[in-house]
């Protein structure tokens, strides 16, 4: 994916939700206000992106959603979790 106007490739990712198949594709741009770019997509190989973060759904524990970046990680707990009784799913002891 490319600026048309400038020809710079722009960063994107797939989201794959834990799926082989492309669900969305994700672009970081910067737009001022009251203005717009055109963005071109080009069949070529995509020049390689820094990584910032990392994320996934982790459906073997129970739906959660984890991600995680070069200073800290993150856990989001899936609303399945608070159908077991001998897991936590509110981070306390009853």
């Amino acid at each position: 994916m490319v600026n048309a106007a400038t020809n710079v490739q722009i960063p994107f990712q797939f989201e794959l939700k834990g799926e082989k198949k492309i669900d969305q594709l994700l672009i970081q741009v910067s737009i001022p206000k009251q203005s717009s770019i055109n963005l071109s997509i080009w069949k070529e190989k995509a020049q390689i992106q820094n990584t910032k973060t990392y994320g996934r759904f982790v459906p073997e524990r129970k739906e959660d959603f984890a991600w995680e970046n070069d200073k800290i990680a993150f856990r989001m707990y899936g609303k399945e979790l608070e159908n077991t009784p001998k897991e936590m799913a509110y981070g306390c002891m009853g």
